[in-house]
């Protein structure tokens, strides 16, 4: 056999198994990358924190003796809509929430196992939350606040 027919059988095959591989080159134009997605912005957020004390104590036994299971803290927007509510065991005495920069109200009370409440509702005005802040708001729930 002639070694240029043999070069040349050898040729072909490495041509056609190379087209076997998937490659493939256009000139013609076609539709291009589609449009660049744009970054998501990260929502600015910030956290309130409510630390509280029961008839001026931080100890469990001052939330059993009010009767207090949990605490709730319900925050609306400046239109008065509630946006989220918060639960956390009274004994806890502090709880956090992440919002959205912007300006809330908000009211905590104390409730028993059963949701009932057992404290009156005690207001927070004018909270503003700072994107990356923390802020901290103190609340006593004194005798006079229970029900």
């Amino acid at each position: 056999m002639n070694s240029s027919k043999l070069y040349a059988g050898i040729s072909s095959c490495m041509l056609v198994i190379a087209g076997l591989g998937g490659c493939y080159v256009s000139t013609e134009p076609g539709p291009g990358p589609g449009p660049i997605p744009r970054p998501e912005t990260p929502l600015q957020t910030g956290t309130v924190t409510l630390s509280w004390t029961v008839a001026g104590s931080h100890s469990a036994p001052a939330c059993t003796q009010f009767g207090a299971y949990d605490l709730e803290l319900v925050i609306s927007d400046s239109r008065q809509r509630p946006v989220m509510t918060v639960t956390a065991p009274c004994s806890d005495f502090n709880v956090s929430a992440r919002l959205p920069a912007g300006n809330y109200e908000a009211e905590a009370r104390l409730v028993d196992a059963r949701s009932n409440e057992v404290s009156t509702a005690l207001p927070l005005h004018d909270i503003r939350v700072i994107p990356g802040s923390d802020l901290t708001l103190d609340m006593d729930f004194s005798s006079t606040s229970r029900l």
